[in-house]
């Protein structure tokens, strides 16, 4: 017993390594593509550049798909149920994977966050392959190892260990609590060589009282049912994915669509990161709407016809320029004043609703703008209001906990 668990200690530091160097690889080329390709160039060749990501993404995932073969998610390689699904394909996982960088760098809606995770369990899967580990060991590593990607590309190893807990679901012992901490923040610690811990989002510290925690809580409920629609319409979309060969033509329709939004909306392109920005540093509320309506149905438009990624800076996005809109509307009736305390709690309840995990992504959101102590409360707030709304406190890490310990 315990030599089993000091090979599996052994086995997280290795893989916190190996994932640390490869989110140090996968960050760079996303730099090289969005950086020093995409957004340098004019509109007119950012416009292009945006269609060759439409063709790209639709040929590379037909071929990836072709003849039926399926594509591993991360949650079948943690909790495997076929040979298939506990050994993917490593080079045609490895060329999905770099599909999703590539075409998020050239400016695809859908979120890069997939990737490193999935990178993650890749290699986990087939370091498992080599010693001999019982199958909740393996579960432990790969989840842990998955997290780690999160973890390494983002530099936030606190908040991707309760994604293993809240996400994932792994049983919660100090065990595998340990295993999970320890490729988290190795990964972390290795990717940081090249990969900057600082704020990715800018917000000032600002005063909290009383009026502040009120409309905190009133953002909150109204953030909850448009992220749900989003939730159940992404959901849809992804279950009813194009992977025959009409994703040749239908996805490349969608991208030529967001390359003339570019050039009226170039925040819409990527991730989400130069949106959830935009609307931190304040926009008009005609602009807001708009992005808002745009950003929600592209990424809606991209999962449906083909694209594969991740939802959770979009979502961070959306949510923060809903929270924009509603500050706007606001502060022109005279009931508040604009605060981006307000637009980063609308973010956290609409990626909790979106990942069904409300603490998981508050911590999120927070590592993101630099864990700026004033906002600690309202987000906190935030976190409990969706919990007691969507009544999924059985599904819950804190509750588990408690379940546990009763």
């Amino acid at each position: 017993m315990f030599i089993d668990k000091i090979k599996l200690v052994l086995l997280s530091v290795i893989s916190g390594i190996l994932v640390g160097l490869g989110a140090i690889i996968l960050h760079s080329l996303f730099n090289i593509i969005w950086t020093d390709i995409l957004q340098v160039a004019s509109p007119s060749w950012r416009s292009q550049l945006v269609i060759v990501s439409g063709l790209v993404s639709s040929i590379g995932w037909y071929f990836l798909q072709r003849k039926g073969k399926e594509l591993v998610s991360v949650e079948k390689q943690i909790f495997p149920k076929t040979s298939r699904e506990q050994f993917p394909d490593f080079g045609r996982h490895m060329g999905h994977i770099l599909l999703q960088i590539v075409t998020v760098g050239l400016g695809s809606p859908i979120g890069k966050e997939v990737a490193p995770r999935e990178l993650g369990s890749l290699f986990s899967t087939y370091l498992a392959k080599k010693v001999s580990i019982t199958a909740e060991e393996r579960s432990v590593l790969v989840a842990g190892s998955t997290v780690a990607g999160l973890a390494a590309i983002y530099q936030i190893p606190f908040a991707s260990i309760l994604f293993a807990f809240e996400v994932y679901r792994l049983p919660i012992t100090f065990f595998n609590i340990l295993i999970v901490a320890i490729t988290s923040y190795g990964a972390t610690f290795i990717a940081n060589i090249e990969i900057s811990n600082a704020p990715i989002y800018h917000v000032v510290s600002q005063s909290v009282d009383g009026s502040t925690i009120v409309i905190s809580s009133l953002m909150t409920l109204i953030t909850i049912p448009v992220a749900k629609v989003f939730t159940r319409l992404s959901k849809s979309a992804s279950k009813h994915r194009t992977k025959d060969k009409r994703i040749v033509w239908q996805l490349p329709i969608v991208f030529v669509f967001l390359s003339l939004l570019s050039y009226s909306f170039p925040a819409l392109l990527g991730n989400g990161a130069l949106l959830i920005q935009a609307s931190l540093n304040g926009m008009g509320v005609n602009d807001a709407v708009a992005l808002f309506v745009l950003k929600f149905s592209i990424v809606l438009l991209c999962l449906r016809f083909g694209s594969y990624g991740g939802t959770m800076t979009p979502s961070i996005s959306i949510g923060s320029v809903l929270g924009e809109i509603i500050v706007l509307i606001g502060s022109s009736l005279g009931w508040i004043t604009h605060s981006q305390i307000f637009l980063v709690v609308a973010s956290c309840s609409f990626l909790g609703i979106t990942m069904n995990a409300p603490l998981t992504a508050g911590m999120i959101v927070y590592s993101f703008i630099g864990l700026q102590k004033s906002y600690l409360l309202p987000i906190l707030i935030s976190i409990s209001i969706v919990y007691l709304v969507e009544f999924i406190m059985k599904e819950s890490l804190v509750t588990r906990l408690f379940d546990r310990n009763r």
